[in-house]
């Protein structure tokens, strides 16, 4: 993500959802849902625990961001 997108996006609320899981992160910053997410998006994609396989969703201000459907 660029500079100035990062200044932009900061401190506007961001919601990180796992599929089988629900809302793992509920918050203000930009830095904490972006390693959340991808956190989980590497379980889906590898298979591990409860989110193995399941689709993850970053969302800032309401509207998708990111999106891993595996």
């Amino acid at each position: 993500m660029r500079t100035r997108e990062r200044k932009r996006l900061q401190n506007h609320p961001q919601q990180v959802l796992v599929g089988n899981i629900g809302l793992v992160y509920d918050g203000p910053s930009l830095d904490t849902a972006e390693q959340v997410y991808g956190a989980y998006e590497r379980l889906s994609m590898q298979g591990i625990g409860r989110a193995a396989g399941e689709q993850v969703t970053w969302m800032i201000d309401g509207d998708v961001y990111l999106e891993c459907d595996r």
